[in-house]
Order: C-alpha cells, then structure tokens, then sequence
C-alpha cells in the first residue's frame, strides 16, 4: 500500500483469524494497530465478510456461465475480484440528506459522480480502464513460445498458437489464459480473442488413458497369462542414507533369540515383505499399487512407449522432450525424433489389449504402504515394543549383528578386561527402505556407537570427502569426452577397516549380557576415526591395484585413462572405450577385498539427479527429488504450497538485523537455521541462481526474526516452483571456451557496514562447475576497490581449479580467462598506471594481479554488464534479469527430461525383474 499508492495503513480490522502471532509481531514492528472483532461477532467485520461473499457469488456465476472446471476456482476468484474493482456504482446519498436529493437530476451529472473502487482509491479518473476487458472465459488463441522467441522457424506447418481460455488479467495488456492440452495457466501479451465460442464444459482425456479405460471395461484376460509383478527397487531415500548399504540377509548370530532355522534369502525377503503388509493394514488409507498382472513383453512394452497405428515394420513411435520451457527456456529441445520403436527393441511391438489391460490395472490398485504413510520411525527400543513393524526391525537387527560376526568386527570379553578403561556407549537406527516410488521394501536396523561420548585423543580425525566442484568438473569432463560411466557402492563400508586404538563399547540394546562388553577390532559407525580410518584403507587398495592420488583432490584417483572418484562409499568409474579392460580389472579388484554393489550407470549421487545425453554430450544435474522433500518438512504453513509461488528467490528490499529489542526463541534460531542449511546444500550443490539469497540470509542465523523466516520460506517456495531446474555441463557450442572464470562486485550495497558483495562463477565447456556468493570481509571505498577484491579472490580460485584439471589431463589455454565487466579495473591493471589507495590490503591485491597478469597467468576481458555471469551472484534480480543470468551459466527446466526418464526408468525396471534381453539404441543415454 506504501509503496504502490503512497497510502500508510494506521489499523488493520479483521477476525481473529488474521492476526496471529507472527502478524502481530510484524504489524507491532511496522506501528500499525490489530483491531480484531470479538469472537463469534463477524458483524463487527460487516465490510470484509460482505465483500467476500459479493466475490464469491460473482465468480460463481462467472464459473457457471463460462463452464470453466472447479479446480480453476482460485482464478475465478481473482478475476472477479479484478472486474469488481472496475464495475462503477453510483455515489452513496448523505446520510442527512433527503432521498430526492441523494443525486443530481442531470443525467450528465449523475454520468460524472459514478467511480469505479479503484479511482476511488487511487482518486484518479482512469478512463482507459475498462477497454482490455474480454468476455470471460471466451477462447483465446495465445502464441506459443516458440514463436514469440522465433524459433523452429524450418518447422513452418507446426501451430504457433495454443488453444485455451480467458480466466483472468495481470495487467492492461497481460492476461491469464487457461490451456487445457497442457493443463495450466499461462500469462501472455499475445493473444487473440474469439468472444463468441466458449469453454464446452468437457476435458479431453489423453488418448492412451482415454483407450485403456474403455479396453479395461470391456476386456478380461485369461487366468492363464496371469502372474504377479514385483514392485520395483529403488536407492535408498536420502532421509535414510544412514541405512543405504545393502546388507545382505544372514541365517544366524551369536546373539540368538530363536533358534529355529532362517529361510534361504528369497524366502526371507518375501516373509518380510508379507509381514510388513500385515502391519500397514493397520495403518491409515493409503496410496496402493498392486503388481500388475504380467502379460507378453510386447503387450507390457506397449503401455509405457507410445502405441503405434502404422503397419509393421513402419516407425511406431518417437521419444522427443515436449519443448522449453516458458519460463526458462534454455533447455534446447530435439532437433528431430531421433529413436524409434525399432531401435529400442529386438522387433516391432503391437498395439495389445494385453498391455492395455495391464495399464489399467496399474491405475486401479493396491499395494504395500506408501512412506507418507508409514509410522515414525521407533528412536528407543521401548517404542520397538509398540511398534507396527517390531517383527521386521527385530529381524533387522539380528541379521546386522550376525554380519558383524562374520566380518570379526568385535569381540564379546569380560567387563574386567575393560577396568580403567572408558567403554562407549551405542545404540540402534532404524530406517525404511523404499523403492522409487516411494513404496516400502523392508525394513533396516544399524548399530552406531556414541562417538560424541569419546575423548579427543592425540590421534587424526579428519577425513576428506569429494568437493562438489571436482564432482561437477569430473561430470563435464565425463560429457564433453563421451566417457563411460560406471557406479559402484560398499555395502557397510567402515567395517573392512582394522582399528588402530583399543576401544570398548557396551553390548548392543536388547542383546545384553551381565557382565560382557565388546572390544572392537574394526571402526564401527559413530567412531571419531572411522572415516579417516576408511579413506586410509581404501586409497591403500586403489593404489595397491596402480592408481595414483590426484594432487589437488584426495577422493580422486587415476590410472591410464581411467578416473575413480568416491564420496565415503559412493563410487563413480570414468574411463574411455579403449580403456574398458583397465576398469573393469579395476573394479573386478576391488569387489576382492570388499563387498560391492554394482549400481552401472550413475543415475543419483549425494542427493543429485544425473540426466545424460550422450548424443549431445550433455550431462544434466537437478535436485528435484530434495528440493521436494525439504519444502515439504520444512514449510510450517502448508497453505503456501497451494498459493502462487515467487517468481525470484529474494525480494530486492535489504535483508536487515532484527530490531535490538528482539531476541528469537531457540525453537525459532533451530527452525530458520534447518532451512538455511538445507536450502544451502542445493545453492552451492546444482542451484547457483539462489546462492546470493543464501548468502543474505546466512547472516541473520543468530537471531532470525518474521521478516527473515518469511524470506527463508520464499527462497523455499521458489525452489519448490522450479524444483525441476539443473545446471547442463558440456554441449555447448563448438567456440566455446575451455574454462572462464567471471567476476563481479556490488559496490557498498550492505548499508549497516557498507561493506560490497561479490561473485565469481566458472565454466568448463560451457557449463557451471564453480561459483560463490559472499560479503567481503573489507570495506572499499570505491566501485574500483571493490572489483579489485573480487577478482583477486576469484583468479586465486581459478588457479587451483586449473591446477586440478590440469593433473586430470584438461589441456586449460594459458593465460586464464577472467572476465570483468569494469573498465576502469581492467585499465588500472593492464596500463602502466595504478591505483592510488590508502587502504593497505586493496593495494596488495592490486600488486598480486599485476604480478600474476605481467607474468602470462591471467587475462583479464571485458564483457557488458548484461553478459555478465556472475552479476546474478551480487544482487537479487528482477524475473527478467533473473532468467537472463540463468540463461548465461546455464541453468535449464528439466521438466520435459525428467519426465521421460520417470518414463524409461519404470521400462528398465520391468525388462530387468524379467531378466528379459535389454533393447539397445544407438541414441538413448546408455542401455534402457
């Protein structure tokens, strides 16, 4: 209201449902007065309440008259809310003034005092007010992206416009238009309107649900093609990454509860699962899928590939993405179909009622609980007692002790044995184990020891751990080099290494014995030197089989052409074809001394989605499935995720301390620093394009008030908006540069301290491997000063990573590119003059860059502000800007792509529980 009208709120009326804490405390901090009415009293709210019910009976009848679907109620709304304040109604007579006096008998009068509410409130006659509005819910032809930005102009007979409906206005000239073929809203400019025709009430069904609910209602399958399907695998969900190794089932333990002999592996695996059914009958409702009945593998194929009309032998079908995006559009869509059904599979498949059948039944069904479903997880063993799944963790827990005993990872002794010495506690994690679908599988206990317990010791600690960096720079040399990728994960990892130092710990929870503890023999979980003790073990093992450390990144080791990187237990192999043999002996060694599983193509690592197109030689990273999961544990108003989302992460208004008088609650400070965290795993992971709104909000973790826990929700909502978006490495274009590093800096843009914030990005082939937003540690006293920072701090940066990629045998061109988009730095720099400062650490970043430009190390290039990489990094953007500078480092909608992958995954999944012979395509990313 301030800032639109110039109008300053002093009181805010409304029910008590309005004002809740965190309001009040904002309106308290603004000076604006709460008035809330008694409870139970609307009457007291008599302008609000009939307003709303005027909106309300207005978008009914404009839902109603435009046969418009109930799920665009929110846009109804909106758009009545938009007519109302345009409609004119006349001048309410004086209360003191006779009825035959209330109006002006000149009809020219009375023409002049009718106002809309909104010239009221602004009091300005706004004539042209009315002519943008359109019958409502009239069709509407809105230009599709492709032909505003121009492109596929070789496609001439493709349509350029879409098909939809009026349901709204953004602006004079902005409407909102409803297109039922790709079931959303879109906001455009250009559109033309047919205020004849309207909306017929009815939604066209995709033609393969369309014709699979017509077969399933007419055709029944013989009983003898019927058998059951398994429900798909899946990794381990990230929740559960503490249980992602995949132990394998055991018979016995020394720790015997029942003697009675265990089933072989696949027998247990099924009582498992049927226990676990029995259990979620006791849960609430849940989603079911019930394996489908298992038809002819063309009649399956069918369901999820698209059906073919054309005779045999002809193409049946193409895998293509939709197009780009509308917001983002930087994803380039297929330049043609390039896979058909005949380069997936060993022969044409049939359009079958089989597959059609079974799809149906795959809609309809039943099935093991779902995870939204499940109950929490028990932390004590007193909770196990009551637990729905104490049978299956109980298992669990046997089965995890009986592998300990196996692998001699400790041994039972006498408490004496331990006298004078600390013994540790430990204690039982339970996880779930789901499939993709989010489906369970069984369920997991693990022992950990309390290392929180145990002294700090003379002994080293620290291990190092893959730095997201190398990983994205291994991933786009992987693209660029069309390099085969292999994944491989060691299953309990920390306990294939001996321990170096005497360490008792107490019997397990539920399986003591008077008077025994355990004396390890190998690291446990927990320990303090269990990760350094693994590091040590494994590069111990690779080095054995000729492998060599990579100077600059201790979790990547090479040998010939072939590259291993691993992250604890997590493995990726890169080689190139002719040196298959070399890996695969590589590997083959490995497996020797540990237990591994052999994942093939990495499609997840740490959390991250990996998409490739090695046609293209592209490599995609995107984070959908956390970004997904945090929004929804972390948004304390689910009422948000079903209001529009932000169009940018950050707000441009300054992200300022709260007030002295403030003091955030401990509940709060946990709260808005769980969201900061893990809202900075995806900035610094795969979203670059919120790194500057991390950096903001970081700074206020001590005491975080409304206004910052609103900012923290906004970043989340707008990750949620665009949790399909990812950064692309390689494929880009041939001229591209090997490596660029770009710089920038906001000049004094902090106004507490008037320190400046800065940037740096780097690129490798074309795509962001490094980037960084931070406040600098100084205060400069020019534009010129602070620039001078920000490029000392980003060409040290760009010297390490070259150095990096130089001992992965990347031939970098010297001297490095840095990009700059002042002119006055780079003259100071490369001219015989200097710049003339006071400030002592300015003047030593000065001399640096000299030395390092003088010698042939750097380069430093001038690109416009409006190329600028790394001006993203310094300031919140505008949308505009804000998909411009996406557009730049290459942040692209995975939307399309990650579709069709959910697509081809269920595909893989079912040829490979048949053990069915894997189609080949010369195309596709890999086998399918």
């Amino acid at each position: 209201m301030k800032l639109r009208f110039d109008c300053t709120v002093r009181n805010v009326r409304s029910d008590g449902e309005l004002f809740t804490k965190k309001i009040r405390n904002w309106l308290r901090k603004k000076g604006i007065s709460a008035e809330p009415s008694a409870p139970n009293t609307q009457a007291q709210n008599g302008g609000a309440e009939r307003f709303g019910g005027i909106v309300i009976e207005k978008a009914r009848k404009m839902r109603i008259a435009a046969k418009l679907p109930h799920d665009l109620w929110k846009e109804t709304v909106e758009a009545a809310c938009y007519v109302w304040n345009r409609t004119p109604r006349a001048p309410r007579p004086p209360v003191d003034l006779p009825s035959q006096s209330a109006s002006p008998s000149d009809p020219e009068d009375q023409q002049v005092l009718w106002k809309t509410p909104l010239e009221l409130f602004t009091r300005k006659d706004q004539p042209e007010q009315h002519k943008h509005l359109r019958a409502y819910g009239c069709r509407a032809y809105a230009m599709t992206a492709d032909a505003q930005l121009g492109r596929k102009k070789l496609q001439k007979l493709d349509p350029r416009a879409h098909i939809g409906y009026l349901v709204g206005y953004n602006s004079t000239n902005i409407f909102r238009i409803w297109i039922p073929q790709l079931k959303k809203v879109i906001s455009t400019r250009d559109v033309i309107f047919d205020e004849r025709t309207f909306f017929d009430g009815k939604r066209e069904q995709e033609p393969l649900l369309e014709s699979i609910n017509q077969l399933v209602q007419q055709i029944s399958i013989p009983e003898s093609q019927q058998k059951n399907q398994e429900v798909l695998d899946e990794e381990t969900d990230l929740e559960s990454q503490l249980g992602s190794d995949d132990e394998d089932e055991v018979r016995s333990t020394i720790f015997v509860r029942d003697e009675s002999p265990e089933p072989d592996e696949e027998e247990e695996d099924e009582e498992e699962d049927d226990g676990a059914l029995k259990r979620a009958k006791e849960l609430e409702e849940a989603s079911y899928l019930t394996p489908p009945e298992e038809e002819s593998y063309q009649s399956i194929l069918s369901v999820f590939l698209p059906v073919s009309s054309a005779p045999k032998g002809v193409g049946a079908g193409t895998f293509h993405a939709l197009g780009p995006s509308v917001q983002v559009g930087s994803e380039e869509p297929f330049e043609e179909p390039k896979d058909r059904f005949e380069d997936f599979f060993p022969k044409p498949i049939e359009d079958g009622i089989h597959g059609a059948f079974t799809a149906g039944r795959l809609f309809k069904a039943k099935a093991r609980p779902h995870k939204k479903d499940l109950p929490d997880l028990p932390q004590t063993l007193r909770q196990l007692e009551k637990h729905p799944f104490r049978e299956e963790f109980t298992k669990a827990q046997r089965d995890h002790l009986q592998s300990h005993e196996e692998m001699g990872t400790f041994e039972e002794v006498p408490w004496k044995k331990a006298a004078g010495k600390q013994v540790l506690g430990c204690k039982w994690v339970f996880v779930y184990k789901t499939d993709k679908h989010g489906f369970l599988q069984k369920c997991k206990a693990r022992l950990v020891v309390c290392g929180n317990q145990q002294k700090e010791g003379d002994l080293p600690t620290r291990a190092t751990t893959l730095a997201g960096l190398s990983f994205r720079a291994l991933m786009a040399i992987a693209a660029e080099y069309d390099l085969e990728l292999e994944q491989m994960d060691a299953v309990n990892a920390f306990v294939n290494s001996p321990i170096d130092e005497v360490v008792f710990i107490r019997m397990p929870p539920g399986f003591t014995r008077p008077g025994r503890v355990l004396l390890l023999r190998k690291a446990l979980y927990g320990l303090r030197r269990s990760p350094l003790l693994w590091q040590q073990h494994l590069t111990g093992s690779l080095e054995a089989l000729g492998f060599e450390k990579v100077p600059q990144e201790p979790c990547v080791m090479r040998k010939a052409g072939v590259l291993v990187f691993f992250y604890v237990d997590d493995f990726i192999w890169a080689y190139r074809k002719e040196d298959k043999e070399i890996a695969k002996e590589a590997m083959a060694g490995l497996q020797q001394r540990y237990r591994m599983s052999l994942l093939g193509e990495p499609r997840w690592f740490l959390g991250i989605h990996i998409l490739r197109d090695r046609a293209r030689k592209t490599i995609w990273l995107t984070q959908d499935a956390y970004i997904e999961k945090i929004t929804h544990k972390l948004i304390g108003d689910p009422s948000l995720l079903s209001q529009r989302f932000p169009d940018t992460p950050m707000q441009d208004e300054e992200l300022v301390p709260a007030p002295i008088a403030w003091q955030a609650s401990q509940k709060e400070v946990h709260q808005f620093q769980q969201k900061v965290g893990s809202i900075l795993f995806a900035a610094i992971s795969t979203r670059p394009d919120i790194a500057f709104a991390v950096s903001r909000l970081g700074r206020q973790n001590q005491n975080p008030d409304s206004t910052h826990q609103m900012a923290a929700d906004r970043v989340l909502l707008y990750l949620f908006a665009t949790k399909s978006y990812g950064i692309r490495l390689g494929g880009g274009e041939k001229e591209a540069e090997i490596f660029v590093c770009s710089s920038d800096s906001s000049f004094a843009d902090n106004s507490l301290d008037r320190k400046s914030s800065q940037g740096y990005v780097m690129t490798l082939f074309g795509g962001p491997i490094a980037w960084r937003a931070s406040k600098q540690a100084t205060v400069a006293t020019s534009s010129t000063e602070a620039e001078f920072l920000a490029i000392s701090e980003a060409a040290k940066e760009a010297i390490f990573l070259s150095r990096l990629l130089q001992s992965l045998q990347i031939q970098i061109p010297s001297p490095l590119k840095l990009e700059c988009d002042n002119t006055q730095t780079i003259r100071l720099l490369e001219g015989g003059s200097k710049l003339s400062t006071r400030l002592r650490h300015v003047d030593i970043h000065q001399h640096w860059l000299r030395q390092e430009i003088e010698e042939g190390r750097i380069r430093l290039h001038w690109v416009p502000t409006a190329q600028m990489k790394a001006d993203g990094l310094t300031k919140a953007l505008p949308l505009q800007k804000l998909q411009s500078f996406q557009r730049l480092i290459g942040i692209v909608d995975l939307k399309d792509r990650l579709w069709q992958e959910a697509r081809l995954e269920t595909l893989r999944d079912w040829i490979a529980k048949r053990d069915l012979p894997l189609p080949s395509c010369s195309h596709a990313r890999g086998p399918v």
